[in-house]
């Protein structure tokens, strides 16, 4: 049975739409004006940082449930989107909840993959110069161009020089608040 059947529908939502929510307030961090391809490429980024968690982590932890029903919940999102800048004022309640109910692990899971959602999607979009930077360019986002953002999405920390300096902020803010 799955751990986040020891949570009530409305305490379920909070903590499912944590991931998801920190990815959008990221992705608002740093927008670049005059495109949409950023916001493109950071949506792209959170389904596959929540399909990556899937695909890392046995089917039995709570971490794999909580980004399974987000995934399985995506119709949610945009409701999701629309409450991201209030996600760092829900987290402490979110991380409450999982650490009276659940295991250290459980946990130490969660906030890992909270971190790691906003990590990626801080690296989707290059905003900081990089190779992708979309801020010297403003395309209107040709065929060609969304194939290839889908291609090149990162869903590793291994590579954050790209991050911007707001970026690499909100970051460290959203770190405090996950240190609670």
């Amino acid at each position: 049975m799955s751990a986040l059947n020891d949570f009530l529908d409305e305490e379920r939502a909070l903590i499912v739409s944590i991931p998801v929510r920190v990815g959008y307030w990221m992705s608002h961090i740093d927008d670049v004006q005059g495109t949409a391809r950023d916001d493109q490429k950071e949506q792209l980024a959170l389904e596959r940082a929540l399909k990556l968690i899937v695909s890392k982590t046995a089917d039995a932890r709570f971490i794999n449930d909580v980004a399974e029903y987000a995934l399985v919940n995506k119709a949610d999102w945009a409701g999701w989107q629309d409450n991201a800048g209030t996600v760092l004022a829900d987290l402490p309640k979110g991380l409450r909840l999982i650490k009276d109910r659940l295991t250290a692990k459980d946990l130490k899971d969660y906030q890992s993959a909270v971190y790691r959602v906003a990590g990626v999607v801080a690296q989707a979009a290059a905003e900081d110069g990089g190779i992708d930077d979309y801020s010297k360019e403003a395309m209107g986002g040709g065929f060609i161009a969304k194939m290839l953002d889908r291609l090149s999405v990162k869903t590793d920390m291994s590579v954050p020089a790209n991050i911007s300096a707001t970026e690499k902020a909100a970051l460290q803010k959203l770190l405090a608040c996950l240190k609670g």
